[in-house]
């Protein structure tokens, strides 16, 4: 069968051709490989009135259980699915025996991240009797639909300030994704509406959340504001060096967009071409950012952090007081360029 693209992927699932005898389902987002495989499985054996029999990583390794399940009539009428997890060990051999077979149980197989090279996914794409289903990692259109979809089954609608920040603070594996959206949902019951506030709430991460202001009232110039974050970040929990980190990372970012900036690119093309991207309520003040600091600067700024992380480790019992030192140096630069 020819291999599916990931766009067809749902579409297939949808209407599954019930005559496949191997379906691998692979990846880099275990939690939608996962939802797949079940939801694959689960239709599989309706279609064909039997259970399903799970061979978890240590049971796939022995050929002769695997062989033996596929390939077995079923004692209680109907035909059973195999739902593979096949660990680290390669099974594309015991599979093509079992395809090679006349008749027998469709095995699912949830695989990790394989590449086009992987003897499984090859014998996938090539069978006439099996399929290969891709996984990536979902993008806004995706998470967008399972927004609507959790909006809808709840009732509820989203704020679009709202919805921006939730694009912003989900993705990246299926299953995370939706106990978020879950907790959201539960969080929101009795409620007609989902606000900033709700998302934030519930699925932002608060330390996150003050780190950027910090990073963004030192880049910007704002010194008092900057160490009252610090202060209160520190009193939250957050530990130092994260929040130096934070502000290497931040630095770092300015200066690539900076650098596209002076090769021609405007301050919005060079943001909106950040990965990750940056957050949509900080994106005026990310702006502003880049056109105020010039390269040298942002170099020079990235030395000064280097010198004040290695003095925090040498002295961590006066790290809050040498970060705060950072910090307010740091703006009154920013609030002279401005």
């Amino acid at each position: 069968m020819v291999a599916i693209k990931a766009g067809g992927v749902e579409s297939f699932l949808s209407r599954p051709d019930t005559s496949i005898r191997l379906a691998v389902i692979y990846g880099p987002d275990t939690g939608l490989v996962s939802e797949r495989c079940r939801a694959l499985s689960e239709k599989l054996a309706k279609h064909h009135g039997g259970d399903i029999e799970r061979f978890d990583a240590e049971s796939a390794a022995d050929p002769g259980a695997l062989f033996d399940a596929a390939t077995s009539l079923s004692l209680f009428g109907g035909q059973q699915v195999i739902l593979v997890r096949p660990g680290a060990k390669q099974i594309a051999g015991i599979v093509e025996s079992i395809l090679d077979h006349d008749g027998g149980a469709p095995l699912v197989v949830e695989a990790g991240d394989l590449k086009p090279s992987a003897p499984l996914r090859k014998l996938a794409e090539k069978h006439d009797k099996a399929v290969a289903l891709p996984c990536y990692v979902d993008g806004a259109q995706e998470l967008g639909k399972l927004i609507d979809t959790m909006c809808n089954e709840a009732g509820l609608t989203m704020e679009p300030d709202a919805r921006s920040a939730l694009l912003q603070l989900i993705g990246g594996d299926r299953l995370a994704t939706r106990g978020e959206l879950d907790k959201l949902r539960d969080y929101c019951t009795g409620e007609s509406t989902i606000n900033l506030t709700d998302v934030l709430a519930v699925c932002g991460d608060a330390s996150a959340i003050l780190l950027d202001d910090a990073v963004d009232a030192v880049a910007l110039g704002d010194a008092a504001t900057a160490d009252a974050i610090l202060r209160r970040s520190v009193q939250a929990g957050t530990a130092v060096p994260a929040i130096i980190a934070a502000l290497t990372r931040h630095f770092l970012q300015l200066r690539s967009a900076r650098i596209a900036v002076e090769d021609g690119a405007t301050a919005d093309t060079a943001m909106r071409a950040m990965r990750p991207p940056v957050f949509f309520k900080r994106q005026q003040a990310f702006k502003r950012q880049i056109t105020q600091w010039r390269r040298e600067a942002i170099d020079q700024a990235l030395e000064r952090i280097q010198s004040a992380d290695a003095a925090t480790r040498l002295n961590p019992a006066l790290e809050l007081e040498l970060a705060s030192r950072l910090m307010l140096g740091l703006a009154s630069g920013a609030a002279r360029r401005r």
